[in-house]
């Protein structure tokens, strides 16, 4: 099925028509543009209109059976039953996906400070790849990560969808090379990294598996891909059963994915990995002071439990997640 969705700004209420025509549904919406669902800790707003969608089936198994967690305008979340990926359908197609993160930065013209998140991250590089190298951070955006790493032994790259970010991030880390093309073509072809980031990216692809395959053939052996997502279904069910609670979105259909340890380390080890390592992702820096409080009281309970299950237990409130492997020795 594929519907088209058209909105026009001439009420305050929203008109359905519905117009079949052979195997295409085509569905208009008399309403304001959409704005997408926000949750309580984002500050910044994303609109959107005219995106072309079409449903599909589970990105890991491929299965269609399914079972609902809930809606966000025309956007099912779901839940597969075979493999457990929680996943939205309908997604917009890759054509409107394109055209929908053209406005993804709005007049954003500077990158957020620095804050745990990147501190963690760090440590993770340093531990993993001691030697330094070629570090690569896919979907680099303005390039605070980049920045961030300036100062360690690293030649810098970065690839982005938005040539209006990699305006902001040629100025910002002007030693790295940077690039504009989709996570699943042949950027920086030639050069193989010895660490790869790929930092709240992963939930945003149409094709997550393909996305990282494309990724992990960009790494030497033994290179290292170090991959953060939201996991945030738990909070989700919670805010639509006790709505009075700080609200949290899915963030359709910017996220069409939401990983749990299990489906991230299942995906990435179908995609070549080895020695898997699952962490409780810190807190960003930008978020108020109360914000950054609150978000930090309910992740270390989960980091604490991590440490004291020897890293077998990520529980279900842990907010974001990351997960960082290796890419086999050639033997």
């Amino acid at each position: 099925m594929r519907l088209s969705i058209f909105k026009s700004v001439d009420g305050l209420h929203g008109c359905f028509l519905f117009q079949q025509e052979n195997t295409m549904m085509a569905e208009k919406i008399s309403n304001n543009t959409q704005r997408v669902p926000k949750s309580f800790f984002i500050s910044w707003e994303q609109y959107y209109d005219n995106l072309e969608v079409e449903d599909v089936a589970c990105a890991l198994c491929g299965s269609n059976n399914h079972v609902s967690m809930g809606r966000e305008h025309i956007f099912e979340i779901r839940k597969c039953l075979n493999c457990g990926l929680v996943y939205v359908s309908p997604q917009p197609t890759s054509e409107s996906l394109a055209a929908f993160y053209e406005t993804y930065y709005g007049d954003i013209e500077a990158p957020r400070s620095f804050g745990d998140f990147e501190t963690h991250i760090k440590h993770i590089i340093r531990a993993r790849c001691p030697d330094g190298g070629r570090l690569l951070d896919v979907g680099c955006g303005l390039g605070t990560f980049l920045h961030y790493m300036s100062d360690d032994n690293w030649e810098l790259y970065g690839v982005d969808l938005s040539e209006k970010a990699l305006e902001v991030a040629r100025r910002v880390v002007p030693e790295a090379t940077l690039t504009i093309g989709a996570f699943e073509d042949d950027f920086h072809p030639q050069v193989q990294f010895d660490c790869v980031t790929l930092i709240a990216v992963l939930e945003h692809t149409k094709d997550p598996r393909r996305t990282l395959s494309n990724i992990i053939s960009k790494l030497r052996p033994g290179g290292v891909l170090i991959v953060q997502v939201p996991y945030i279904l738990a909070f989700f069910r919670l805010s639509r059963r006790f709505p009075f609670l700080p609200r949290v979105t899915f963030e359709t259909p910017r996220h069409l994915f939401d990983f749990s340890p299990a489906t991230l380390q299942r995906l990435m080890g179908e995609c070549g990995l080895e020695k898997l390592v699952v962490d409780v992702a810190r807190p960003y820096c930008g978020q108020n002071n109360w914000v950054r409080m609150a978000i930090w009281m309910i992740k270390i309970p989960g980091i604490l439990l991590r440490l004291l299950s020897g890293g077998r237990y990520i529980y279900p409130f842990a907010g974001a997640i990351v997960v960082h492997g290796v890419k086999p020795e050639k033997e």
